[in-house]
């Protein structure tokens, strides 16, 4: 509920609406912990109002208590404005107050005898005084810290269109200790885009806290903001940040902004609060950060004269950063930084010297600068190709975008079979990109060379021309072993586009039923088109199944009818249900051997039961993180298809439909992947 007096008193929004009492002691009650949610944290001092019959008895009992007095008229309005809001405070509890102010403000009787006049003037003034008191009242500020803290976060406007739509109460019947034990204990699941994406709404939006969470609200933020650092959500972080009050409490994630804006070229921010830290403070951070804000700021002049200062001084012991802003000044030319981890300060350096930054100069970068890495123009290609994938893995950047990214950096890449050879010794990240990078170039310029025969009248294969059954059984080997470590689905776009770039001028017609196969799996599983359709028949009959079962579209009975056909009866949990099932499912248990499947991870079982009873009682934001952090690094294709529909039924129940639906979707991909891609 929100109130506004003049200008001297800010919004709040208190659990039971504002306090209303009868005398000065109502103000002292502030020690009581306040449900205050949503309110401006540009203020530490909080306004309220409070009825009081004497205005002698309002007294500041602190220097930092303000007072001021308004007439009654202005009260009366102010009622008026609360009972529009709160009907029932305004009829209930303000009546009573009423009467005992009134009670309290009459006057007391003179000592002298009264006319019987006077009398009755006073009986009149009573009785109205009773029904329309006059009474005095004052704004009482007083400084309650960080209280509105806990409801800090970004507006939730940055979701996108899959995204279920959360409201303010998302934490509504929760208990703000439970709530911070979920925050600090779930992970960032790389295998469930959909949880990765409810994860971050839940925990960076701006809503109403839980319950307690006024008690401690810092607390409550600081667990916050720690999940979207590790989540490397960089962009979110900063938006909260600048929301924060300026105070010691909260200078290291200060000066975590600093660097973020510096990275994000946002000089002029960062150059304007670091200019106010100097002024009062000797930190050799904020020495050094005002000095690169010289060079950046084209104050070359000055920011040699404070580098020999500082130098000379001894005050700041980094010679690499004095060696980089010497580069800066062009008092030496540039040179190779030592492989060796840097902090942030070095890499801002190097990258506005144009020097080229390695992997192994990031490698201790905290991981909330994720997303900011992305504004850094002189990575090494190594170094663009591992954070590509690494944004890639916790959703941080689209298949596109990384893509994108793989493709500029791709500098000097071997042929494929090295690259092969070179991924089945190493098995690490940056081996597995750069040989998708073999292939895409090996295909580009396998068009190329067939582009040139084909104007010379020569045919495919010719003149030392790749054959398709070549390119086509790298490409599946390749993408076999993304599969075999448990990454199938996060490669398998690139090599969908992979292989339909290959087929688009090759040909498919007379090739052999395992590349048809392959192809016809490959777009199955990301719901594509065949461009080029397989001379096989199985290869088709395989595809119109393994789409069917992906088709949120279509009718029940019909995926479940393709699941069986693929073999994939075990995974009809994962599937809607069917109304009036008449399928034969014993002649089915009887010809389908189910002593071939998969063992699964088991899940904690009291985890799963608390997850049940959260989405019993509609708690969103619990069931939403209670999923992820149950599912945490397991890859989806290890945990049992029943235990993910218990999962997915929780959120659907909970009312988060549209991430129950993209999760089932996930993990019948990571299945079908896992048991037909091998």
């Amino acid at each position: 509920m929100g109130l506004c007096v003049r200008t001297n008193v800010v919004t709040a929004i208190l659990a039971g609406g504002l306090f209303f009492g009868a005398s000065a002691s109502l103000a002292q009650q502030t020690d009581k912990p306040l449900d205050l949610t949503i309110l401006s944290t540009s203020e530490e001092n909080v306004s309220f109002v409070v009825l009081d019959g004497s205005e002698a008895s309002a007294k500041a009992d602190n220097a930092s208590e303000e007072l001021a007095v308004i007439n009654a008229d202005e009260v009366n309005q102010i009622l008026d404005e609360i009972a529009d809001d709160a009907p029932a405070i305004a009829n209930n509890d303000t009546a009573d107050d009423n009467q005992q102010i009134a009670g309290e403000t009459a006057p007391d009787a003179p000592e002298d005898a009264e006319s019987p006049e006077d009398s009755e003037n006073n009986v009149q003034q009573a009785d109205a005084a009773s029904q329309t008191p006059t009474i005095s009242a004052r704004i009482e500020r007083r400084v309650i810290k960080d209280v509105g803290l806990a409801s800090i976060g970004i507006d939730g406007s940055d979701a996108s269109a899959q995204d279920d739509a959360l409201d303010s109460l998302l934490w509504r019947g929760s208990d703000a200790m439970r709530a911070m034990q979920l925050i600090a204990a779930v992970p960032v699941p790389e295998s469930s885009d959909a949880l990765r994406r409810l994860s971050y709404q839940v925990i960076a939006r701006q809503a109403v806290p839980p319950e307690g969470a006024a008690d401690d609200p810092a607390a409550m933020l600081a667990a916050r903001m720690d999940f979207l650092s590790r989540a490397g959500r960089s962009d979110g972080l900063a938006a909260i940040i600048r929301q924060l009050p300026a105070n010691d409490e909260w200078q290291a994630w200060m000066e975590w902004q600093i660097f973020y804006d510096l990275m994000m070229r946002e000089d002029e921010t960062a150059c304007r609060m670091a200019a106010e830290q100097v002024k009062t403070s000797l930190d050799a951070l904020w020495q050094k950060t005002n000095l690169v804000c010289q060079i950046l700021t084209g104050n070359e002049a000055m920011a040699a004269f404070s580098t020999d200062v500082l130098k000379a001084s001894g005050f700041v012991e980094d010679d690499l950063f004095f060696e980089l802003v010497d580069v800066l000044l062009r008092r030496r030319s540039a040179f190779a930084v030592a492989e060796q981890p840097l902090d942030i300060m070095h890499i801002i350096l190097m990258d506005a010297a144009h020097m080229t930054i390695s992997q192994n100069h990031l490698d201790s970068l905290d991981d909330s600068y994720q997303m900011a890495t992305s504004a850094l123009r002189y990575l090494s290609d190594e170094a663009r190709q591992l954070q590509g994938l690494g944004k890639l893995r916790k959703g941080l950047v689209t298949t596109d975008e990384a893509r994108a990214l793989f493709l500029a950096s791709m500098g000097e890449v071997d042929a494929p079979l090295p690259a092969l050879s070179r991924r089945i010794e190493t098995a690490d990240d940056l081996s597995s990109v750069q040989l998708y990078l073999a292939l895409h170039k090996e295909v580009a310029s396998d068009k190329a060379q067939a582009d040139s025969a084909a104007s010379d009248n020569q045919s495919a294969g010719e003149n030392g021309t790749p054959t398709i059954t070549d390119i086509t059984s790298l490409i599946k080997q390749s993408y076999q072993l993304e599969v075999a470590s448990g990454d199938g689905a996060l490669w398998l776009p690139f090599y969908a586009d992979v292989m339909t770039d290959a087929l688009g001028h090759m040909g498919i017609k007379n090739q052999p039923a395992e590349v048809q196969n392959h192809y016809a799996l490959l777009m199955g599983l990301t719901s594509q088109d065949l461009a080029y359709l397989p001379t096989d028949g199985s290869a088709i009959i395989t595809y119109d199944h393994i789409k069917a079962v992906l088709d949120k579209a279509a009718l029940p009975a019909d995926r479940q009818q393709s699941a069986v056909a693929l073999g994939l009866a075990d995974l009809l949990d994962l599937l809607d249900p069917v109304e009036n099932d008449d399928t034969n499912w014993l002649a089915i248990y009887f010809t389908t051997p189910f002593d071939n499947l998969p063992s699964y991870q088991p899940l904690s079982p009291a985890a799963m039961r608390a997850l049940a009873s959260a989405s019993g009682k509609s708690q969103s934001a619990e069931t939403a993180l209670l999923a992820t952090l149950i599912i945490g690094d397991n890859r989806l294709q290890d945990i049992h298809p029943q235990e993910l529909a218990m999962i997915i039924n929780a959120l659907r129940d909970t009312g988060l439909s549209q991430t129950a639906t993209a999760l089932q979707s996930e993990a019948l991909q990571a299945h079908m992947i896992a048991r037909l891609a091998r």
